[in-house]
């Protein structure tokens, strides 16, 4: 496990960790240079959630319900 603070991380120094760093920042994921399996695999799964209405509204459901509670 590795633990990273986003505020004081700096883009630009090539580090594995940059990429995963934008993946979870929200960055454009069609620009991103992956040579990483594990970033590749959960660049697909994000697009498959994002592409299926029902999973999506299922995520959002369950997303309320946590802020509900």
């Amino acid at each position: 496990m590795h633990i990273i603070e986003l505020s004081k991380f700096k883009e630009g120094q090539n580090k594995p960790e940059e990429n995963w760093i934008k993946f979870i920042n929200g960055g454009e994921i069609e620009d991103m240079v992956i040579d990483d399996k594990y970033l590749e695999e959960a660049k697909k799964e994000l697009k498959y959630l994002c592409s299926d209405p029902v999973l999506r509204e299922e995520y959002d459901e369950r997303i309320k319900d946590l802020r509900d509670m």
